[in-house]
């Protein structure tokens, strides 16, 4: 269409000349205009004489100083102009331009012209997103009524969260997402992300409000720096956080109270709003929080926690002591007492994990050692699993890895549950103990290799149930599954090579594979 007075009109056609036909496209510079008058004289604007023409205000311009008179602007159009004739400052016309510019002169001012007149749109809004010149058009009221009544408005946000009517409005009017660049943004004052909950005006003066040192919420003009909302999470944040800032920038402190050291800045690094990779419900900055010796920020709170429940199946891993982004091993002086308990169970478990292992002559296993690059305590660890009994706390072997864990609880006549097959794990000692059984030790070994089999087949038992039945991991998973019904389908016939009563149902399959290393060093059964 045609542009201003005055101007150059953008949505560029043919030229069209009075009295002349149209053409599809310019002719070029060493191409004689269609409709033009070549001028005698010299050029108003240099003087010379080659390629001058007579253009609409009557004077005699060359095509280089026509061309020349175009300005194109950035990539977000601003500063495209078209100038004038030198001699009375009239504009140039549009036929002037397009009938001695090539196709793509024309094509580059048509497209910078054309952002130009979006930008002067007010119903016309530019993508904020760094780099994005998508230009959208505005949602009006007019959109939102139907037979001149508005239309009723949908007041949950994407989020799930319940809107205002007031916010439901506006959210439906403003908040837009750009096709190219998928940026969701506020047509109105185009923030990034749109302020969901809040009009502008509302969250201009939430912004420039001092937020909550934890939450972020707005307080109240007169809150000093530093403060709370008052929220009880806030308050308990409080009592424990750093009360120091940093030097340089003059941020709070989002480490724990007390620390020797505090850690690098959050509010600086953009951290503080990210959510704790351990909870993923809160920020970083909604509670007193650590720094790992591999760098990575958690919540204080949920790293004890993490510690505390330690594995989350049934035998012994140690991922739980683990960074969950980078999987190194924790490291800070608030987890120094948890963590020591738990480096003595790992040196527990790993040195009869790797005792087990030589003894049985897998520690030369070429294969598994190029696996876990030449290393003798991963390569155990990979072969067995192991459990740690609810009497004494120790760790005990519970057969190899590639029977499976036993995380599967028992099942039916109400005795199901995992807390149950939690409890239910018991070394060879106590479910002895628990069974009436005097002997459950060994002179050579003592009692931290006693192993009984399962009732149903001649596995090592890892559990121990309703203090008087053992289960393999295999039978115990499929007792979980519906065996109960049919105790007898998990019977099997002897396979070992060791002496040891009939597998069956009853309280006469129980019986004790006595110390597990002795049997192995006289090589009384292959290993289990």
């Amino acid at each position: 269409r045609r542009g201003d007075a005055g101007g150059v009109g953008v949505g560029f056609g043919g030229v069209s000349e009075a009295g002349g036909s149209s053409s599809s496209g310019p002719p070029g510079p060493d191409t004689q205009a269609r409709g033009r008058r070549r001028a005698r004289g010299g050029c108003v604007g240099c003087g010379t004489t080659d390629q001058v023409w007579v253009v609409q205000c009557g004077h005699a311009i060359c095509v280089t100083c026509l061309k020349g008179a175009v300005k194109l602007g950035g990539g977000d159009a601003k500063g495209t102009k078209v100038g004038g004739c030198v001699e009375c400052g009239e504009r140039f016309a549009e036929d002037d331009l397009m009938t001695f510019l090539t196709v793509e002169e024309k094509d580059a001012v048509q497209l910078k012209l054309t952002l130009q007149a979006l930008d002067q749109d007010p119903n016309v809004v530019q993508c904020p997103a760094p780099g994005c010149s998508c230009r959208i058009e505005k949602r009006n009221d007019e959109q939102h009524k139907s037979g001149g009544k508005q239309r009723s408005v949908l007041r949950v946000a994407p989020d799930g969260q319940e809107l205002t009517l007031r916010a439901a409005r506006h959210m439906q009017t403003y908040r837009l997402r750009c096709p190219e660049c998928s940026t969701n943004f506020c047509a109105g004052c185009l923030a990034v992300p749109y302020h969901t909950s809040f009009t502008c005006e509302q969250n201009k003066e939430r912004s420039e409000a001092r937020p909550c040192r934890f939450c972020s919420a707005p307080l109240p003009p007169s809150a000093k720096d530093g403060a709370t909302c008052g929220a009880a999470d806030c308050k308990t944040a409080l009592e424990g956080v750093c009360d120091v800032r940093h030097k340089s920038c003059k941020h709070w402190c989002t480490g724990v109270f007390g620390e020797a050291k505090c850690g690098p800045c959050l509010e600086c690094s953009g951290d503080a709003d990210e959510f704790c990779n351990i909870c993923w419900t809160d920020a970083i900055r909604a509670q007193p929080c650590i720094t790992l010796g591999c760098g990575h920020t958690f919540h204080l709170l949920c790293v004890r926690q993490r510690l505390e429940k330690r594995w989350p199946t049934a035998k012994i891993s140690f991922s739980f002591a683990e960074c969950p982004l980078c999987r190194v091993w924790v490291d800070h002086p608030q987890l120094k007492a948890p963590l020591n308990e738990i480096k003595k169970l790992q040196k527990l478990v790993q040195d009869s994990a790797v005792q087990r292992l030589k003894l049985e002559g897998r520690h030369k296993d070429k294969a598994g050692l190029q696996k876990y690059k030449g290393s003798v305590v991963d390569l155990a660890m990979s072969k067995y699993n192991y459990y740690q009994c609810t009497k004494c706390k120790r760790p005990y072997f519970g057969g190899m890895a590639e029977c499976g864990d036993g995380v599967a609880p028992p099942a039916g006549g109400g005795q199901g549950g995992e807390q149950r097959a939690v409890d239910d794990l018991m070394c060879g000692k106590c479910s002895g103990a628990a069974m009436g059984m005097k002997q459950t030790s060994c002179k050579t070994h003592g009692d931290s290799y006693i192993e009984f089999k399962c009732r149903y087949c001649c596995e090592v038992a890892s559990f121990f149930c309703w203090g008087h039945t053992h289960f393999c991991d295999s039978c115990h998973k499929k007792w979980g599954q519906g065996a109960f019904r049919k105790p007898a389908s998990l019977v099997q016939k002897c396979k070992c090579k060791i002496q040891h009563v009939a597998n069956g149902t009853t309280q006469a399959s129980e019986a004790c594979y006595g110390c597990s290393l002795c049997r192995i060093e006289v090589k009384e059964s292959a290993p289990l």
